[in-house]
């Protein structure tokens, strides 16, 4: 027998779908409520951690053993309790048999959904509470597009994942696939709710680099590179042929400026020459992208656009998956500079720099994402996140980085209104064991 709410005033038991279970007067609710009643007051779903109502009530709120809960909180479902809501009280039951020990707590990964409208308008969201996507007021991606519902879907961090749920009997998609009830997100997925289409930023704990990137490279590998990327050009800065790139980026005068702005150096030496050959084609992309024109909104169909980009994302991601990095890296390349305004490879090309460790080359494609964003009038926070955090990264061997970091932890709190002064004086403590010395709060 799985778990169970019965209500109390007409003793009816309904059975819980682990997966998804709605409560209220909406039609797609699988515990019908008065028409009164908020058109949804919950979603009962179990994770690994136990069962848990996401209360999601517009109006009345729900309440336990008389403790109000309201819309964006959840309720830890214990083995017997009492929920009331919208006029009705109903029991909750776990059989003994299905009662799970209390398991240890899982760190949730950070998750950062960037949504675009039908009007090309982009918005990015910090998962960090549940995130309901809807027309309704409360919603926090908020559209009055009659192809939305009043509340549309529901991302949830809960026991190490990220969930997104269909609160509807409407179409909504993951990768294309439809989601009847709930799935667990991956990092780089798509989701298309109504008329919207969201990207999916998942950050865990750091990953190891694949084995591919600490292998000895052969003589036959080494022409193989040059067959997928092209020869280094020694005239531009890369090193000569035989060196495996372990002689990059000897001072600043080889980094690239963007209006004026010199990029971080890059003086690390590599022991593994596959590496050293993506890191010399990527200081000639680094170049590329500082030089290149200003980019501008992008035009054509936002739609298009979105799948266009995800099918060459996917395809990217799977060679790096199989450990196919050189491939993987001249792929994105070619991407990026067939469209570097494209929003979508300049975040992949971020993450593939981030997962072979290539720190020094994320802020490029970052400070490009930075000024598409401008162009459009709407700064977007994920991006002003990461840039604060690459430059407080690169801080201790580039000092001038600690300034742009400290500038950009208050761009973002500018942007959100959220304040980062935690994150601020962290960084300035760090600055501090670099130049002896500590500045004060701010």
């Amino acid at each position: 027998m799985s778990a169970v709410l019965r209500n109390l005033r007409t003793d009816q038991v309904f059975s819980l779908h682990p997966a998804r279970t709605l409560v209220g007067s909406a039609t797609q609710a699988d515990i019908a409520l008065a028409p009164e009643a908020p058109h949804l007051a919950g979603l009962i779903t179990r994770y690994p951690s136990g069962w848990v109502w996401h209360v999601l009530a517009d109006a009345a709120p729900v309440e336990r053993a008389g403790h109000p809960y309201t819309f964006g909180e959840r309720i830890i479902l214990n083995g017997d309790d009492t929920i009331a809501v919208a006029g009705e009280t109903f029991h909750f039951h776990i059989p003994a048999s299905a009662r799970k020990p209390a398991s240890t707590p899982v760190s949730n990964p950070t998750c950062h959904l960037s949504v675009t409208g039908p009007d090309g308008h982009e918005e990015s969201w910090r998962v960090d509470h549940d995130l309901v996507i809807g027309r309704l007021p409360e919603c926090h991606v908020l559209s009055p597009d009659r192809r939305l519902s009043r509340m549309h879907a529901l991302l949830a961090c809960e026991s190490g994942a990220v969930y997104f749920y269909n609160l509807t009997n409407k179409p909504v998609a993951r990768n294309r696939k439809m989601v009847e009830h709930r799935t667990i997100l991956s990092h780089g997925d798509e989701l298309q709710v109504g008329p919207l289409v969201a990207h999916v930023d998942i950050e865990h704990a750091p990953q190891p680099v694949v084995d591919v990137i600490h292998r000895p490279m052969s003589a036959a590998t080494s022409a193989a590179a040059e067959a997928v990327l092209g020869a280094p050009t020694p005239s531009r800065g890369a090193p000569a042929r035989g060196d495996s790139g372990t002689r990059l980026g000897k001072g600043a005068e080889d980094r690239p400026t963007d209006e004026g702005e010199a990029g971080p150096t890059d003086t690390t030496t590599d022991s593994d020459p596959i590496l050293g050959i993506i890191r010399t084609n990527a200081k000639e992309l680094d170049r590329w992208l500082a030089s290149a024109a200003s980019p501008t909104a992008a035009g054509g169909s936002w739609v298009g656009r979105a799948f266009s980009d995800a099918g060459t994302v996917a395809k990217g991601r799977d060679l790096v998956n199989r450990g196919q990095l050189l491939e993987a890296f001249g792929y994105l390349r070619d991407a990026v500079r067939k469209n570097p305004e494209s929003k979508e490879m300049l975040r992949e090309l971020y993450r593939f720099y981030r997962h072979v460790g290539l720190v020094q080359f994320c802020y490029r494609p970052l400070r490009r994402m930075e000024k598409l964003g401008e162009g459009q009038g709407k700064p977007d926070p994920y991006v002003l996140e990461q840039l604060a955090r690459v430059c407080g990264e690169l801080g201790p061997t580039q000092r001038d980085m600690f300034a742009r970091a400290l500038s950009y932890w208050k761009k973002l709190e500018g942007v959100t209104g959220t304040n980062y002064a935690k994150e601020r004086n962290t960084l300035m403590a760090e600055q501090a064991l670099s130049e002896g010395g500590y500045g004060g709060r701010t």
